[in-house]
């Protein structure tokens, strides 16, 4: 029966969602692609086996998964083990890779047991920090590598951090050729950065320089020249690469199996929570579940001659970016990479060796930016010397080091915050009850990450009261992880809407200017410099001012402080793809008897892509007087129309060319829209262009924003004015036309 229901639900959802599963899985495609045969490459292995890591996770895994819309597919995180494990299991880098696939067998097999045992959630102990810290680690010493591979070499070379002393004698000895075919693949990937959202609308920049590349092979006929090609197979029985099992059973391959199994967990698990919160339905996932497929996955690509299998942030933000709404994108995406690779798989050889490297240089400059250790810093300086000790434990003496140690690190840190040892992994807790529907919970010594799980287990016992108060004032510290996780189940548990608040924070002081900054209480008989930095804090800053003005200026005040209260704004799509992490500055108007709210929106990807978030201004007005129904009109990009051409949705009207050429309209029922969207209304639009804004209205709720922006203090006198005109239009379209004549 459950084997029925299961197939049941997926039947439902693909009926209901193939049209936008499938428009987004050309998306992730087309991110996929280039991405999963860069991996491959700096893997050693053939570029092959990186499409079928990802036809793997596509296919099969993103439908036993329980994250609909997590992307599966293979991690830069996991090119340093694998490389690894082909030199140090054989001699021969031939032998080499089929011992590598038998400990990604044995892998997959303890992935599975993890999950099946239900031991999935001692992964959280482990401080984020620390395994950002591994993570980034990897990735310098896979970026030193692909400087290296930079200047034209293509044979066999082993991630490590002492080539970087080789790069000067490299580059200097390049073909000018090489070197130019390179630099010009990665200025097509970073032209979105310096032109802007406008241009990075039309296509994921990895593609562009994957067919950049591919231009240049044709063009210059590669094939007959024999110069920096990428490896393929021969022939279609060399794409399956079979693993030997005559060496799993020793130490080393043991190791690197162990090792495979909790990199592909930790990351997959920070990813999966990271995607998860972007999620419009709030849709959480099973962490035990998750493991399970991906031990599967993992399992069917060591035998298919795959890489690891993970969940990829990048490529699951861009399908819950693309509208994507099931399991069935992953499927799609499968399914392109499957019919490329038994279709298309031979302009590969015509591809420069050269432009894969720089696609995987750009890829792990996105992960690891110079905003993601600012990120970090800006949490706290506890948590940024917990992941520098990570990163560098594993940059200079391995993963395995880089890990534990992180781990022993972040634990003598929070020792020291706390001045308690017992602490660090249980946390005392008293459940009290305030009347019938109200609760209670006193925490004492201290809240970290590292005791929440004994603290949620409790949590989840009051769950079913109106008013849960979480007291804090028993605690020395309250750690910025804690935070992060207790606001995260507020979230799941829709207790956003005051369900929940925190109390016993006077007598705290934040160690950063961080919204969820660690918290560590105030020694009354210590003076220190935390008075002068909330006495800073107190003080407005530029921006707040020109508000205030604003605010005085429409008779209503303006409120500064942060506020976690971003569920008022859920199902909007300007926020797609992003989490509301919190919204401040705000100021409440009347439009006669309707209420306009402005506020400053923080969206955010999480700290792994950080370069993407943004803060954003919206003016939602609720409390319609009239019958709206949901649509979306947004500013219309190049890639827009390309998408129109083949059937997407888009409500033009050809009566009003520069209404439908400047503007993507869009919403569920046409006739309701077309009958709102009268000749006054349109008008009054095409003569606002000049504002930039998108509208949404939803559940009879309308937003007002302006593209990835806030708005200025001319630009929210003109939005307001601008509403309280439109509404009028809306009211009464026909005035409006007789006035006109």
């Amino acid at each position: 029966m459950r084997l029925f229901s299961y197939l049941q639900n997926h039947f439902i959802f693909f009926k209901r969602s193939w049209k936008k599963d499938f428009s987004a899985s050309v998306w992730v495609f087309m991110l996929s692609l280039p991405i999963s045969l860069a991996i491959a490459q700096a893997s050693n292995f053939p570029v092959s086996s990186g499409l079928i890591t990802a036809i793997v996770g596509g296919l099969f895994v993103s439908l036993l998964s329980s994250s609909p819309l997590s992307i599966k597919g293979p991690s830069i995180a996991l090119v340093l083990v694998m490389s690894w494990a082909v030199l140090e299991l054989s001699h021969y880098p031939s032998t080499g890779l089929n011992y590598a696939l038998a400990a990604l067998v044995m892998a997959g097999i303890i992935q599975f047991l993890i999950g099946l045992l239900r031991l999935g959630k001692w992964f959280s102990l482990i401080p984020t920090p620390v395994v950002y810290g591994v993570i980034s680690g990897i990735s310098a010493v896979v970026f030193v590598q692909q400087l290296y591979l930079l200047s034209g070499f293509t044979d066999f070379v082993q991630p490590s951090l002492w080539l970087i002393l080789e790069l000067p004698e490299r580059f200097l000895s390049a073909s000018t050729w090489v070197l130019g075919v390179g630099f010009i693949t990665l200025g097509v990937l970073f032209l979105p950065s310096i032109l802007g959202q406008r241009f990075s609308k039309n296509l994921p920049g990895v593609f562009w320089a994957f067919l950049t590349g591919l231009g240049f092979g044709v063009y210059f006929d590669l094939p007959v020249r024999e110069i920096n090609l990428v490896y393929l197979p021969q022939n279609w029985s060399e794409l399956w690469i079979s693993p030997d099992y005559s060496m799993v059973f020793t130490g080393q391959s043991l190791g690197y199996a162990f090792l495979i199994a909790i990199l592909s967990s930790l990351e997959s698990q920070l990813n999966t929570r990271d995607t998860e919160v972007l999620d419009i339905w709030r849709r959480k996932s099973s962490i035990n579940q998750e493991l399970m497929a991906l031990g599967i996955g993992n399992l069917a690509c060591g035998l298919l001659g795959g890489l690891p299998l993970i969940t990829t942030v990048e490529n699951s933000t861009l399908n819950i970016n693309q509208k994507a709404r099931s399991h069935w994108s992953g499927f799609f995406q499968g399914l392109l990479l499957l019919c490329f690779l038994g279709i298309g798989f031979w302009v590969l050889r015509y591809l420069p060796h050269v432009s894969l490297v720089a696609v995987l240089i750009y890829a792990i400059y996105q992960l690891n930016s110079p905003k993601l250790y600012q990120g970090i810093w800006e949490t706290g300086k506890e948590q940024f010397y917990i992941f520098s000790v990570s990163f560098l434990l594993t940059m200079f003496l391995g993963i395995w080091l880089g890990l534990l140690g992180g781990v022993i690190f972040a634990l003598i840190v929070y020792s020291n915050l706390s001045n308690s040892y017992l602490a660090l992994l249980y946390a005392p807790v008293t459940i009290s009850m305030k009347g019938k529907n109200k609760a209670k919970i006193d925490i004492h010594q201290a809240a970290l990450s590292t005791n929440y799980l004994s603290i949620q287990n409790r949590l989840q016992k009051v769950l079913h009261h109106e008013r849960i108060i979480i007291d804090l004032s028993q605690c020395e510290v309250v750690e910025h992880g804690f935070l992060e996780q207790i606001y995260e189940f507020a979230y799941w548990n829709n207790l956003n809407d005051g369900r929940m608040e925190l109390q016993g924070l006077k007598n705290h002081y934040p160690t950063s200017k961080h919204p969820l900054a660690t918290l560590k209480k105030e020694d009354e008989n210590k003076p220190r410099g935390n008075r002068y930095f909330r006495k800073i804090e107190n003080l407005l800053n530029e921006r707040q001012l020109d508000l205030q003005a604003v605010a005085a200026t429409n008779n209503t005040s303006l409120e500064t402080s942060l506020t976690y209260d971003g569920v008022v704004l859920q199902g909007f799509a300007f926020a797609r793809g992003f989490e509301i992490r919190y919204r401040e500055n705000k100021f409440l108007k009347f439009l006669g008897s309707t209420p306009f709210e402005f506020s400053d929106v923080f969206l955010s990807r999480g700290l792994r892509m950080s370069d993407r978030n943004h803060k954003v201004s919206v003016c939602l007005i609720t409390v319609l007087d009239m019958p709206l129904p949901d649509f979306n009109l947004q500013q219309e990009y190049l890639m827009d129309k390309m998408w129109q051409s083949i059937g997407y949705e888009d409500i033009n009207f050809p009566e009003f060319p520069i209404f439908s050429k400047n503007y993507l309209l869009n919403g569920e029922k046409e006739a309701d829209i077309r009958a709102i969207f009268r000749p006054a209304v349109i008008r009054f639009l095409e003569e606002h262009l000049f504002l930039q804004l998108n509208l949404e209205v939803k559940n009879n709720r309308m937003l007002l924003y302006k593209s990835q922006s806030t708005l200025q203090q001319t630009e929210i006198e003109d939005f307001i004015d601008f509403s309280e005109r439109f509404l009028e239009i809306l009211r009464h379209p026909e005035q409006v036309l007789i006035d006109s004549e």
